[in-house]
C-alpha cells in the first residue's frame, strides 16, 4: 500500500471525533500533573504538564481546518500525526518515570498507563491505520523498552515480565483486530441500509409521481365537467361521488409518502410567515360540506388576535389540522365538531384543539392511538383509512418542535389538541391592494403563458383554467421542447412540471437561465408542493408553486402574486 494511502480522509474523521474533548484532555492531564507532582516531585510534575500540553496545543493548531469543516493537506495530516506521536510520547514517557522510581505503587501505576494507552489505541485499529500506529507505537516500545533493560532481578523475572508482557500485547491486538472487523462489519452493513433507504427514497419518488398524476388528472378533468352550465343534478352527483373517491385515494397514497418521509427523516419543513387567524378559518371552512351532509355543527372558537402573524409552516399545520378535523367530522354521528385556537405570547407557542361529541375511546386504548398503522376497533369508534393519519400527525408536529396529545372518554366525544412554537412577526401595517374587491372576468387577459408537463392531461387541464381567466396559453411535453419554446418566443410566465423524463424542472429552469430565455415569473408545477422545498435549492428559483389537482381560484390567486412579486432570479439558478 503506497503510503499516501494510510494520509486520507479518515485521519480527518479521527479529528472530528476526537477534538470535541480536547477541554476534557487538558483538564484529565492536569489532574494526572497533579499526582505527579505529589509523587515524583515538583519538577518532573511541571515538566511533564509542561510536554503533555505542547503536544495538545500541536494537535489544536493542526486540525483547524477540521474544526471548520474544510478538508486537510497532506502536510497538515502529517502535522497532525507528529502531534498525536509526541503526545503519546509524553503520556508513555510518564510511565516509564513511574516504573523507573522503583516503588511497588509506581510499577503498578506505570503499567496501568502503557495498559490504557494500549487499550485507546484499539479505537483507532479500523479508523484510520497511521493514527492506530501513532497512538500504539510509543507505549508497545516503552513497555519492551522497560522489560527488556529495566527489569529487576535475574533472568528467570525478566522471562516471567516478558512473557506477561508479550501475552497482554498479544490479546490487545487481537481484541482490536475482532473489534476492528466488527466495526468494518457495522459500517458495512450501515451503507447496505443507507443504500436500501436511498432506493427506497427513489422508489417512493417515482411512486409519487406516477400514483399523483392520474388521480390529479381525474379530480382536475371531474371539476371541469362538474362546473359546465349544461351539467344535470344527477351527474353532477355522479361526479361528486366519483371525486370524493379520488380524493379518498389520493388522500390513502400521500399518508403513506408522507409517513415513509418522516421514517426516512426526509420530511422538509419551511417556516413562513402566516396570518393564523385567517389559517385555521380556511382550513375549517375546508371541511363545511362534509360537515354540512352530516348536519354537524362546525365551529370555530379563537382567542387570536386578528392580524396576528406567526413564522410557522402552513402547510404542514394544515395537514395536521385537516387530519384531526376530518378525523372528527368523519366519526362523529351528530352534534359538533369545534376548532379552538390560542397563542401564548410569553412562550411564543400556537395550540389548537380539535373537540368533538362522538363516540369517544377507551381509555386503555389512546396511549396507541398515535402509532403507526394503529385503529381504534369497535363499534361506533374510530376505524377506517390507512391507519397512519395520527401517526402522521404525531411525526409532523414533533418535527416542527410542538407536542401532540388527546383526552377522551367513551360516550363523551374527544379532545385532540397540539402545540408547535410560533414566533410572532411584525405586522405590515400597510393592506393588501385589491383585498376584497371583486374579480376580473378575465384577469390574464394578454398574459403569455407557458406550460410545461409530460402528461397531456394535466396540460389540457392547465390550459383550460388559465385560456378561462383570458390567458394565450402554449404547450410544451418536456424539458427540451420548453427551451425551443422559449428561445422561439418570449413568456410572460412559465408553469413548470417538476418531475420529468429527461429534462426535469430544475434542470431545465437552470439552462433557460445560463442562455437568457427564461421568461421574468416561473411556478412550479407539482403534485407535492412540499417536495419543491427539497430539490436542491429549486424552491428558492421559482415565485410560488401551483399544486395538482389544480384548484382553479388558487392557482390564479399564485399567479397573481407572483406576477407582482416581479422578475425571477436567474443568478441564483445558474449558480446551483
Amino acid at each position: 500500500m503506497h503510503p499516501s494511502r494510510w494520509l486520507d480522509d479518515r485521519i480527518d474523521t479521527v479529528t472530528r471525533t476526537t477534538m470535541p474533548i480536547f477541554g476534557l484532555r487538558l483538564a484529565v492531564a492536569a489532574a494526572i500533573a497533579a499526582l505527579a507532582v505529589v509523587t515524583l516531585g515538583r519538577g518532573v510534575g511541571f515538566l511533564w504538564l509542561l510536554a503533555a500540553a505542547s503536544a495538545e496545543v500541536g494537535t489544536w493548531i493542526t486540525t483547524r481546518k477540521t474544526r471548520r469543516g474544510l478538508r486537510q493537506t497532506l502536510g497538515q495530516r502529517l502535522a497532525y500525526l507528529a502531534a498525536v506521536f509526541w503526545m503519546n510520547i509524553v503520556w508513555s514517557g510518564l510511565g516509564v518515570v513511574l516504573w523507573l522510581d522503583g516503588r511497588a505503587a509506581c510499577v503498578a501505576a506505570a503499567v496501568c498507563m502503557l495498559a490504557t494507552q494500549m487499550l485507546h489505541a484499539q479505537v483507532f485499529a479500523s479508523r484510520s491505520p497511521a493514527v492506530l500506529l501513532a497512538v500504539a507505537v510509543p507505549p508497545v516500545a516503552g513497555l519492551a523498552a522497560l522489560v527488556l533493560f529495566a527489569t529487576p532481578g535475574g533472568w528467570s523475572e525478566q522471562a516471567l515480565l516478558s512473557g506477561a508482557a508479550a501475552i497482554m500485547v498479544a490479546y490487545m491486538t487481537r481484541a482490536g483486530l475482532t473489534n476492528a472487523g466488527h466495526l468494518r462489519e457495522q459500517e458495512a452493513a450501515q451503507a447496505k441500509a443507507e443504500q436500501s433507504a436511498q432506493a427506497k427514497a427513489r422508489l417512493l419518488a417515482d411512486m409519487s409521481h406516477e400514483l399523483r398524476t392520474p388521480l390529479t388528472s381525474i379530480l382536475g378533468f371531474t371539476r371541469m365537467i362538474a362546473q359546465q352550465d349544461d351539467c344535470g343534478t344527477l351527474t353532477r352527483g355522479y361526479l361528486d361521488r366519483v371525486e370524493d373517491a379520488s380524493n379518498a385515494l389520493l388522500c390513502a397514497v400521500n399518508d403513506i409518502l408522507d409517513f415513509s418521509k418522516l421514517e426516512a427523516g426526509q420530511l422538509i419543513l419551511a417556516a413562513e410567515e402566516v396570518e393564523a387567524a385567517g389559517l385555521a378559518r380556511r382550513t375549517l371552512d375546508l371541511l363545511t360540506p362534509q360537515a354540512a351532509a352530516k348536519d354537524l355543527r362546525l365551529a370555530l372558537e379563537s382567542d387570536l388576535p386578528p392580524g396576528l402573524r406567526l413564522m410557522v409552516d402552513p402547510d404542514r399545520l394544515r395537514q395536521v389540522l385537516l387530519n384531526l378535523l376530518g378525523n372528527a367530522v368523519k366519526f362523529t354521528p351528530a352534534g359538533e365538531v369545534v376548532l379552538a385556537a390560542a397563542y401564548d405570547p410569553e412562550t411564543a407557542r400556537l395550540t389548537f384543539s380539535v373537540r368533538d361529541t362522538g363516540p369517544g375511546i377507551p381509555p386503555e386504548r389512546l396511549d396507541a392511538l398515535f402509532k403507526r398503522f394503529s385503529q381504534v376497533g369497535a363499534a361506533g369508534s374510530r376505524i377506517g383509512g390507512t391507519g397512519l393519519g395520527l401517526a402522521i400527525c404525531k411525526g409532523l408536529v414533533e418535527a416542527m418542535g410542538g407536542e401532540i396529545g388527546v383526552e377522551s372518554q367513551p360516550g363523551a366525544g374527544s379532545r385532540f389538541w397540539f402545540s408547535v412554537p410560533a414566533p410572532a412577526v411584525l405586522q405590515d401595517p400597510v393592506a393588501d391592494a385589491g383585498e376584497g374587491g371583486e374579480q376580473e372576468a378575465a384577469p390574464l387577459a394578454g398574459l403569455r403563458v407557458l406550460v410545461v408537463d409530460d402528461h397531456p392531461a394535466n396540460r389540457e387541464l392547465a390550459s383550460l383554467f388559465l385560456g378561462g381567466f383570458g390567458a394565450e396559453v402554449h404547450l410544451a411535453d418536456g424539458g427540451e421542447a420548453a427551451l425551443d419554446a422559449c428561445a422561439a418566443g418570449p413568456f410572460d410566465l412559465l408553469l413548470l412540471d417538476q418531475q420529468m423524463p429527461g429534462l426535469d424542472g430544475p434542470e431545465t429552469l437552470r439552462r433557460l437561465c445560463r442562455a437568457k430565455a427564461a421568461p421574468p415569473v416561473v411556478l412550479a408545477f407539482t403534485a407535492d408542493p412540499n417536495e419543491v422545498r427539497g430539490r436542491s435549492g429549486w424552491g428558492a428559483l421559482v415565485h410560488g408553486v401551483v399544486a395538482k389537482p389544480i384548484d382553479p381560484v388558487a392557482m390564479l390567486t399564485t399567479i397573481l402574486q407572483a406576477l407582482d412579486a416581479g422578475a425571477a432570479s436567474c443568478a441564483r439558478a445558474t449558480a446551483t
